[in-house]
């Protein structure tokens, strides 16, 4: 990875403990999900540019929501969460279940872009779950 490389950051620094940085709010991440956040971003921002939409993250003010991106086209919210794993929990949607609840007006279409190998619709709670492989197709 280019970045990785330019930061002078090992691997063990990208997968491990080492890898672990301070972000402003409470929550930690590891630099390699930080770096797919910024992958993932990146190819948002050329769909969304595309189409003539905008790409917007939100945070609340105290900092105990967040939702990594937002795509807004008339009363549709698409947002979407960036998660550097194999396989999605419950712990990793509960910000875009959040959203969905608090914007009852609006329709909340939810996903996650992670690095799992399969584009699945989840009935428990109508998440789309999307590959990071399927942004670049």
């Amino acid at each position: 990875m280019l970045t990785a490389k330019l930061l002078d950051i090992t691997g063990q620094k990208l997968l491990g403990a080492e890898g672990t940085v301070r972000v402003l709010g409470p929550q930690t991440k590891t630099i390699i999900g930080r770096l797919f956040e910024g992958l993932v971003a990146q190819s948002l921002k050329v769909y969304a540019d595309a189409n003539g939409v905008g790409v917007r993250h939100l945070r609340t003010v105290r900092g105990d929501h967040e939702i990594d991106f937002i795509i807004e086209q008339g009363e549709t919210l698409l947002a979407i969460e960036a998660k550097f794993f194999t396989h999605i929990s419950s712990n990793d949607v509960k910000q875009l279940n959040w959203l969905e609840k608090a914007l009852p007006e609006m329709n909340v279409v939810k996903a996650v872009v992670y690095a799992g190998a399969h584009l699945v619709q989840r009935e428990s709670d109508d998440i789309l779950l999307i590959p990071a492989a399927c942004l670049g197709a």
